[in-house]
């Protein structure tokens, strides 16, 4: 499978599903975000694409302080047996919900989803495979 950053999922009309191609982020603004050589666990959270000061600070009401535990949620859901999107449709869906109980219900959780399997899979931690 390629890790190449595509949106390549077609479009569903259930907005409880995680899709890729819903990001508001552009492909190139993720694909440099992750390819960036000097990302530091604490710099702030809205460097991340699709992460804005109202989404930084639901997190943070959720407990989510750092890019490094953003990233350590996201690979809580990579358990073994779940497919690629089944991980990001489990955090999506965590993702949606801290969003939605502290204030930033409207937030592009598809933007930050994808961001982060894409950050993930250049790292080497995951396999963003939708095939």
């Amino acid at each position: 499978c390629s890790s190449d950053l595509t949106n390549t999922m077609a479009t569903k009309a259930d907005p409880s599903q995680f899709q890729p191609d819903k990001s508001s982020s552009s492909t190139d603004a993720i694909k440099d975000w992750c390819m960036k050589p000097d990302i530091s666990s604490s710099e702030s959270m809205t460097v991340i694409p699709g992460v804005g000061p109202a989404t930084a600070a639901a997190f943070s009401k959720g407990g989510i302080d750092t890019i490094a535990q953003l990233l350590g949620k996201f690979l809580s859901f990579v358990d073994g047996e779940s497919d690629t999107m089944g991980v990001c449709q489990a955090f999506f869906s965590w993702a949606k919900a801290t969003c939605k109980e502290n204030g930033a219900a409207k937030a592009n959780m598809h933007s930050v989803t994808f961001a982060m399997a894409n950050f993930a899979t250049e790292k080497g931690l995951f396999e963003y495979c939708l095939e």
